[in-house]
């Protein structure tokens, strides 16, 4: 873990780099808290402020399961609430809700391109935190579908391969660009 927590970590690798495509490997469970798993976490909760709300560790070029989560907001938003600094080690989905909900998706690694996306409205997860210690929660709406697309991150799928339509249907694609005033299909490979 010290070479890691060394190693000079890029920002964000994008769209088609083979680390987000393929499934990261358990963090060594005697590596977690230690001062270089922390530095790294400290790390990667700095560039996800400057950025989003969830980072996961392949998006920095790092083929590990872990992930950092935050939601700040400037003023209150009907519908959504903060979500502390949380570090997810090693996470498991165990159950989905059957309740989905669509919705817009941004990812760091897919710059200035939105996803429609359907989630499971709540998770049960279990994951271990900075400390090591295994948690096991229940999240909802909006911290349930941050968790799943860090954990799908994790599990080496980018939200460009699962995107649906408002309407149901399956595309194989982006939906919009950032700088599009309507929506339009743009083919990833």
């Amino acid at each position: 873990m010290s070479k890691i927590a060394k190693k000079k970590v890029r920002k964000f690798t994008q769209w088609g780099d083979p680390i987000l495509h393929k499934p990261t490997k358990l963090v060594p469970r005697n590596k977690i808290g230690k001062p270089a798993f922390k530095k790294l976490t400290k790390r990667m909760l700095r560039y996800l402020r400057d950025e989003g709300v969830g980072l996961a560790a392949n998006q920095i070029g790092l083929p590990m399961k872990l992930a950092v989560i935050e939601l700040k907001l400037d003023k209150p938003v009907k519908g959504l609430k903060e979500i502390p600094p949380t570090i997810i080690t090693n996470p498991r989905i165990i159950n989905y809700s059957k309740n989905k909900i669509g919705g817009w998706e941004g990812c760091l690694s897919c710059n200035r391109v939105f996803f429609w996306i359907n989630r499971s409205a709540s998770i049960k997860v279990v994951y271990l935190n900075e400390n090591g210690k295994k948690i096991t929660r229940v999240v909802h709406d909006w911290e349930a579908r941050i968790f799943q697309h860090e954990i799908d991150h994790l599990n080496g799928k980018v939200c460009g391969e699962q995107v649906v339509t408002k309407n149901g249907k399956v595309v194989s694609g982006a939906i919009i660009s950032a700088d599009c005033k309507k929506p339009s299909r743009v083919k990833l490979q």
